[in-house]
């Protein structure tokens, strides 16, 4: 019993950096001057660090639709961005120039 929660508890904090590591990797590539390209990709890598499934199962997103919408032709909905900013834990910040 003793070797299954240990196992459970490296899971998780495998399962916490993993998450850590892919949000700050879109927070990186999200930068000004980013394109709308550039911020789908950095998106579809993010997911992709964390697990597609994972992300459509949280999300209720569908994962196909997650791979089409961040994908090279892809052109999510700004919904579909947001759930996912959500996800990671981010938000959109309008300031003025």
């Amino acid at each position: 019993m003793k070797n299954v929660l240990i196992d459970s508890q490296l899971s998780n904090k495998i399962n916490d950096y993993v998450y850590q590591y892919a949000r700050e990797n879109l927070i990186s590539k999200w930068t000004i001057g980013s394109t709308d390209k550039d911020i789908c990709q950095a998106i579809l890598e993010s997911c992709t660090i964390v697990g597609m499934t994972k992300i459509s199962e949280s999300t209720g997103l569908n994962r196909s639709h997650l791979y089409r919408a961040f994908g090279p032709n892809g052109n999510p909905t700004l919904s579909t961005v947001m759930t996912i900013i959500k996800y990671f834990g981010l938000q959109f910040k309008v300031e003025t120039i």
